[in-house]
Protein backbone atom coordinates (compact mmCIF):
# COMPACT_ATOMS: atom_id res chain seq x y z
CA UNK A 1 0.00 0.00 0.00
CA UNK A 2 1.57 3.39 -0.78
CA UNK A 3 2.22 5.68 2.20
CA UNK A 4 -0.08 8.79 0.80
CA UNK A 5 -3.29 6.33 -0.89
CA UNK A 6 -5.16 7.87 -3.88
CA UNK A 7 -8.31 9.69 -3.19
CA UNK A 8 -11.33 7.87 -4.54
CA UNK A 9 -14.11 9.43 -5.92
CA UNK A 10 -16.52 8.55 -3.53
CA UNK A 11 -14.27 10.29 -0.82
CA UNK A 12 -14.28 13.06 -3.06
CA UNK A 13 -17.76 13.37 -3.72
CA UNK A 14 -18.40 13.12 -0.06
CA UNK A 15 -15.76 15.78 0.39
CA UNK A 16 -17.94 17.95 -1.94
CA UNK A 17 -21.04 17.40 0.02
CA UNK A 18 -19.53 18.06 3.36
CA UNK A 19 -17.35 20.99 2.63
CA UNK A 20 -18.23 24.42 3.94
CA UNK A 21 -21.28 22.69 6.23
CA UNK A 22 -19.11 20.13 8.32
CA UNK A 23 -16.28 21.08 10.61
CA UNK A 24 -12.60 20.09 9.10
CA UNK A 25 -12.46 17.39 11.71
CA UNK A 26 -15.82 15.35 11.56
CA UNK A 27 -14.95 15.41 7.59
CA UNK A 28 -11.22 13.98 8.51
CA UNK A 29 -12.67 11.03 10.61
CA UNK A 30 -14.87 10.10 8.06
CA UNK A 31 -12.73 9.75 5.68
CA UNK A 32 -10.01 8.79 8.02
CA UNK A 33 -7.55 11.01 6.70
CA UNK A 34 -5.32 14.27 8.15
CA UNK A 35 -6.99 17.55 8.72
CA UNK A 36 -3.71 18.70 5.85
CA UNK A 37 -4.74 16.21 3.39
CA UNK A 38 -8.54 16.96 3.17
CA UNK A 39 -7.72 20.80 3.52
CA UNK A 40 -5.05 20.02 0.16
CA UNK A 41 -7.15 17.77 -1.71
CA UNK A 42 -10.29 20.73 -1.06
CA UNK A 43 -7.95 23.42 -2.45
CA UNK A 44 -7.66 20.95 -5.61
CA UNK A 45 -11.07 20.61 -6.13
CA UNK A 46 -12.14 24.04 -5.26
CA UNK A 47 -9.91 26.44 -5.09
CA UNK A 48 -9.97 27.30 -2.28
CA UNK A 49 -8.33 25.94 1.76
CA UNK A 50 -11.22 27.80 3.40
CA UNK A 51 -13.87 25.87 5.53
CA UNK A 52 -16.33 27.55 3.56
CA UNK A 53 -17.08 28.06 -0.58
CA UNK A 54 -15.25 30.65 -2.18
CA UNK A 55 -16.81 34.48 -2.02
CA UNK A 56 -16.63 35.58 -5.23
CA UNK A 57 -16.69 32.48 -7.99
CA UNK A 58 -15.81 34.61 -11.28
CA UNK A 59 -15.03 38.25 -11.49
CA UNK A 60 -17.69 40.82 -11.52
CA UNK A 61 -16.23 42.59 -14.28
CA UNK A 62 -14.28 41.50 -18.04
CA UNK A 63 -10.71 41.66 -17.98
CA UNK A 64 -9.52 44.56 -19.55
CA UNK A 65 -6.75 43.51 -22.75
CA UNK A 66 -4.38 46.26 -23.77
CA UNK A 67 -5.26 45.68 -27.21
CA UNK A 68 -8.82 45.49 -26.62
CA UNK A 69 -8.73 49.44 -25.80
CA UNK A 70 -7.50 50.58 -29.14
CA UNK A 71 -3.78 51.75 -28.19
CA UNK A 72 -1.75 49.13 -29.83
CA UNK A 73 -1.31 51.48 -32.46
Amino acid sequence: MARFPKWQDTERRLLGHAWGKTPLEEIAQQLGRSENAIRQEAYKLFGTTLDRAPMRRRRKQPRVRFYSLGLAD
